[in-house]
């Protein structure tokens, strides 16, 4: 029942340096599986996720990234096996509010771009995703999901694309 689902905002919050334990399979900064999660001017760095999702990882839900001022909300120095936001469901809107107030992903290393999106939907706008490195995808990497009533939607809108890599194509 979504009715019940937690509505969760964080403000001017920075979190750095959190790194998964050393034994368990999975580490997620933040697992949104139901209800509304709002990251607003919210900075995220050096964090070093492990398998199975990133520093955020939406399975259900909403996900709001925004930015109100010149350093708004980022992802930034963090390391992931998947993206540093990683999209399995849910919807997902990434809002800088201007040229100069733009939601950030820079600096992150993970197997499969910064933004990795595996079903859901997507739509950001005022993004900037500078110096990501991915073994596939760099800034953005789209599974190839192959089931039936799987679907994705992506769409960027004043988007900035910046020395991202990856090493395979």
């Amino acid at each position: 029942d979504d009715s019940k689902a937690p509505n969760i905002t964080f403000e001017n919050i920075t979190i750095s340096g959190a790194e998964r334990p050393t034994n368990p399979k999975a580490f997620n900064l933040i697992a949104l599986h139901s209800g509304t999660l709002t990251l607003q001017d919210t900075i995220l760095s050096n964090i070093y996720s492990s398998a199975q999702g990133g520093v955020v990882k939406v399975l259900g839900g909403n996900l709001v990234m925004s930015s109100t001022k010149e350093v708004g909300t980022q992802i930034t120095g963090s390391k992931s096996s998947d993206g540093v936001l990683f999209v399995s469901n849910g919807t997902v809107k990434i809002m800088g509010a201007s040229e100069t107030s733009r939601v950030q992903f820079i600096g992150n290393t993970t197997s499969y771009g910064a933004l990795y999106v595996e079903s859901g939907e997507v739509e950001a706008e005022y993004v900037t995703f500078s110096g990501n490195t991915a073994e596939y995808g760099g800034a953005v990497y789209l599974a190839k999901v192959k089931a039936e009533g799987v679907t994705s939607k992506v769409s960027f809108k004043n988007a900035k694309f910046e020395e991202n890599s990856a090493k395979q194509d």
